[in-house]
């Protein structure tokens, strides 16, 4: 392994925590099963917003009890601007929760395959320059070294590519998942969901 391959290990470890850290954050966090908390709250909403208010916040910080939250404090406020502002502030900060580190990872996924290509030109270009000590004693071993550096580097560089944007594209599909849930929650509440 060279100081290159050290560095596309790095880009893809990088890649991993990101990835892991939205899993996270999206999969575990934000997630609740919806259709079971918002049946459960539109009966409590109907008869008792305080035991809602409850359900809610030991439901948190899932997504869905966090809008939920929001529409009672909403419901609660006097001014419709205050009501419609405080819901709308929430749904754009989810948003842009939901999309936070898939960029990244996108931006990852495109750098990985050319730099992999970068270590092939590194790779032979250094077997065919310098001294190689004993290596170069040994006819086409030092070609071999290089060849064989060249694929491991195309293979992490590949690799890199392929599972970041297959990551990044899950990540969407579960961030595009949490926030119908959110908009759903308007509907509980009787209003038209449309406020972001």
């Amino acid at each position: 392994m060279t100081g290159f391959h050290g560095f596309q290990v790095a880009i893809a470890a990088i890649a991993v925590a990101i990835a892991w850290s939205r899993v996270r954050a999206l999969s575990f966090r934000a997630n609740l099963d919806a259709d079971a908390f918002l049946k459960r709250l539109r009966e409590l909403v109907a008869a008792d917003i305080e035991r809602a208010r409850t359900l809610c916040e030991r439901a948190m910080p899932a997504w869905v009890a966090r809008m939920a939250v929001a529409e009672i404090a909403a419901q609660a406020a006097e001014a419709d601007s205050i009501r419609d502002s405080a819901v709308a502030e929430l749904v754009d900060d989810l948003r842009q929760e939901a999309g936070r580190g898939i960029q990244a990872l996108v931006t990852i996924g495109r750098a990985a395959s050319p730099l992999a290509f970068v270590g092939v030109m590194l790779e032979l270009g250094m077997a065919f320059q310098g001294d190689h000590g004993l290596a170069g004693l040994q006819r086409g071993l030092v070609e071999q070294i290089a060849m064989q550096n060249a694929v491991v580097g195309v293979a992490l560089g590949l690799t890199t590519s392929t599972c970041c944007f297959m990551a990044a594209g899950s990540l969407r599909s579960e961030a595009r998942r949490r926030l119908r849930e959110v908009a759903r929650v308007s509907d509980v509440f009787g209003c038209s969901g449309d406020r972001g």
